[in-house]
């Protein structure tokens, strides 16, 4: 009688013991909620019938993707994911939109953001470049560096963008046109150049246009080396 009740002990102790999600990573532990750290409007206010870009920041402790649902009584939201755009309505006020964060697994998080609607036109503001890099900065002739800017526009505009490189002449004096090669358009392009010699610093200018008189311009330093 001892056998059989040795193998129910054991036979026991495997169950709990699969049962218990702290000894066993198959079994799933409890969810945790998504956690919304910033919810931003550019602009926070305006003109009728003028957009609002909304960002959102959003983390999940269990790495678990994230689906976003915006919601607004009135006027309209265009785009998806953690950044969208409002488009105002025709009256002026302040109007609240909303937005649901979730994991899949139950866990949500919500928030709202009020945004004013004015009847008075703003003046034009410039767009922003927040940011310039190129990766890598340092290249090899004939290779490629990826450059990406960060620009945000505070009334909302379409934005246009003019991307353009240069090297210094030979002799110091002025400044040439490099023959290399950007490809691509937006926020982010790729250049790829050569050099034989030696050395080669290249700048790589940004300028981004509204459309409607603003603009701003920035520019980041490339180096390319010859091939060894």
């Amino acid at each position: 009688m001892k056998k059989p009740l040795i193998v129910f002990f054991i036979f026991m102790s495997c169950v709990f013991t699969a049962c218990d999600s702290k000894h066993n990573p198959l079994i799933p532990g409890p969810n945790n909620n998504p956690v919304i750290t910033a919810m931003n409007a550019s602009p926070s206010t305006v003109y009728m019938g003028g957009s609002s870009t909304i960002t959102l920041d959003a983390d999940d402790q269990d790495g678990d993707n994230l689906h976003y649902s915006w919601s607004s009584a009135m006027g309209s939201i265009s785009g998806s994911g953690s950044r969208v755009s409002w488009i105002a309505p025709g009256e002026t006020g302040t109007y609240t939109i909303s937005v649901s964060v979730s994991d899949g697994r139950r866990g949500l998080a919500s928030r709202t953001i009020e945004i004013s609607v004015s009847s008075i036109k703003p003046a034009n503001q410039n767009p922003v470049i927040y940011s310039l890099t190129a990766n890598p900065a340092i290249t090899i002739s004939g290779e490629a560096s990826a450059i990406t800017a960060s620009v945000i526009d505070p009334d909302g505009d379409p934005l246009t963008y003019s991307w353009s490189a240069s090297a210094p002449a030979p002799d110091g004096e002025g400044v040439l046109n490099y023959t290399g090669a950007i490809s691509g358009s937006g926020q982010g392009v790729s250049f790829s150049g050569s050099t034989t010699c030696c050395p080669q610093q290249i700048t790589v200018l940004l300028t981004v246009n509204d459309n409607k008189g603003g603009a701003t311009s920035s520019s980041i330093q490339l180096t390319i080396n010859p091939k060894e």
